[in-house]
């Protein structure tokens, strides 16, 4: 499988929603269905159209039109002038206090460091979510001079399958 249809792959498993006998008598489907448009992007994903966020999602093309317009003018979404769909930039605000609350990533940067260096090798920090690894946005890389060490920021939420990454 092609590193994009994985990544398209791995997107719609976790945009598509839990059967309806599984969820609780308080459930909002509908700020779900919208959650899960959102939740349809990659890392490697820039736009998306109505149909693939129709194919990732399970809902029909109006539910994602509908859902998608509203998203839009919240500022979640952005579309193209071809009507394509992306990420908006108000999703960086919505996410910033739950990224800024963090405190194992000032925490781990020295022991990253420290095992950068003794492995000569990458370091990321990431999270378990279900079946999925989230980056947290940090990975130290030893440089040519064993004693210096760079700092890489990844992409925050960085979503991998636990069986794609590497140990």
């Amino acid at each position: 499988m092609a590193k994009s249809d994985a990544t398209a792959s791995s997107a719609k498993k976790s945009a598509m929603l839990a059967p309806e006998e599984e969820r609780g008598d308080w459930f909002a489907t509908t700020l779900a269905r919208g959650i899960s448009l959102i939740q349809a992007f990659g890392p490697d994903d820039l736009w998306l159209s109505n149909a693939e966020l129709a194919s990732r999602t399970g809902l029909t093309k109006p539910t994602v039109s509908r859902l998608s317009a509203t998203l839009i003018e919240l500022g979640y979404l952005a579309r193209d002038s071809e009507g394509k769909f992306r990420p908006g930039v108000r999703l960086l605000a919505l996410a910033y206090p739950v990224f800024r609350g963090f405190a194992i990533r000032q925490v781990a940067r020295p022991l990253m460091m420290e095992v950068a260096r003794e492995i000569r090798s990458a370091v990321s920090l990431a999270t378990l979510d279900r079946l999925s690894l989230i980056s947290y946005g940090q990975k130290i890389h030893p440089n040519q001079f064993p004693e210096k060490h760079q700092l890489l920021t990844a992409p925050a939420n960085d979503k991998k399958p636990i069986g794609k990454t590497k140990t």
